[in-house]
């Protein structure tokens, strides 16, 4: 309140109106979460990554959102035969925290595995066999150096 390069804000600064025609960058989020979602149902699967894109870039949406999202991109990027880009999407959408639902979380899954195969991969990396050191080795090397 004031006038001149003294005014003092009358409220908090999330209190403050946006410009006309600027939109809430959390509405703008949902609704184009929503148009990918519908898009991907449709089979339209380019548009739907581009509306996910948008909408997973905003920072606007919830965790389930979120994963959601990630989980429509990656399906659909696998239908683009993406697998590379499906598996890293449905692999982030499978670690949020409280993001998917049990029978989304399977479905991604699944979707994942077959991402994998067409990537000519099995599903993630092959784990690594680790024997314990051999002790005899490195005992006979000490005996036989010289002493010093």
């Amino acid at each position: 309140v004031g006038i001149g390069p003294f005014a003092v804000s009358a409220g908090p600064a999330s209190a403050q109106q946006q410009p006309p025609g600027a939109e809430n960058p959390n509405a703008a989020a949902k609704r184009a979460y929503e148009a990918g979602v519908k898009a991907y149902s449709a089979g339209r699967h380019q548009n739907a990554i581009d509306q996910l894109n948008v909408a997973l870039r905003s920072g606007g949406l919830t965790s389930a959102e979120m994963a959601k999202g990630l989980y429509y991109r990656g399906v659909a990027y696998k239908k683009l035969n993406k697998p590379g880009l499906a598996i890293s999407d449905l692999t982030s959408a499978l670690w949020l925290k409280d993001g998917l639902s049990d029978a989304d979380r399977a479905s991604a899954e699944a979707a994942r595995a077959e991402a994998y195969k067409s990537a000519g991969v099995a599903e993630g990396p092959a784990p690594v066999a680790v024997r314990p050191r051999d002790p005899a080795p490195a005992a006979a090397a000490a005996a036989a150096a010289p002493a010093l």
